[in-house]
């Protein structure tokens, strides 16, 4: 049975992001409210926690991608070493 291509599982895309951004805003805004001094305005904190866990789930994004594109790229040299020898 062929697997489809849009089955397989070769990238994360935005949805991945969002839900590892969901999972990493809620420490980041706690640890930037406990970074920060009593004076400054509630918005402060809540910025800077949402530009860190942007930043952390485009890490985490950017190294799951190259992870999956590194073990396509090998299946697929295998593909065509099997190919060749054929």
């Amino acid at each position: 049975m062929a697997v489809k291509k849009a089955d397989a599982f070769d990238y994360v895309g935005w949805k991945f992001w969002f839900v590892v951004f969901t999972l990493i805003a809620i420490p980041a805004i706690y640890a930037s409210f406990q970074v920060v001094r009593e004076g400054t305005t509630f918005l402060v904190p809540v910025a800077m926690g949402g530009i860190t866990a942007a930043i952390g789930a485009g890490l985490v994004s950017w190294a799951l991608n190259s992870a999956l594109q590194y073990r396509a790229k090998r299946r697929q040299l295998a593909a065509r070493k099997k190919a060749k020898k054929r």
